[in-house]
């Protein structure tokens, strides 16, 4: 995947509904993912009874997780006109993890999205 630096982006507007919708895609899955896992760990934890329920919950709960992760990082978003936008890593990015920027040169418009947070904050 190519980079860019988004200082070149001039005349270009940041489109706030396409990355509501980006989001929005994930949301459910990632959420539906996490309760499943944490929810069979937890019930694992308490009772120490590991059956194949648990460890089928355990398991829809990672597919999950792993379904949105990598929809999100390898699905193309499309702009808030419907048109599909292009993908770029971010140059010098300030972002405490790896940004992503993507661009529609059709309506001149991106959004960025940054992935991967890094666990520590950095110190200025």
């Amino acid at each position: 995947m190519q980079s860019l630096d988004p200082t070149t982006l001039v005349g270009y507007t940041k489109d706030d509904l396409a990355k509501k919708r980006f989001d929005a895609r994930f949301r459910i899955p990632a959420s539906l993912g996490l309760i499943l896992f944490c929810g069979g760990g937890l019930w694992l934890v308490v009772t120490k009874q590991p059956t194949t329920f648990i460890f089928a919950v355990l398991a829809g709960g990672s597919l999950c997780l792993i379904v949105s992760v990598l929809g999100i990082r390898f699905l193309t978003p499309t702009s808030s006109s419907g048109r599909p936008m292009k993908k770029f890593w971010v140059d010098r990015s300030n972002a405490y993890g790896h940004e992503m920027i993507f661009v529609c040169d059709d309506t001149k418009t991106y959004f960025r999205r940054v992935f991967a947070k890094n666990s520590r904050a950095r110190r200025l």
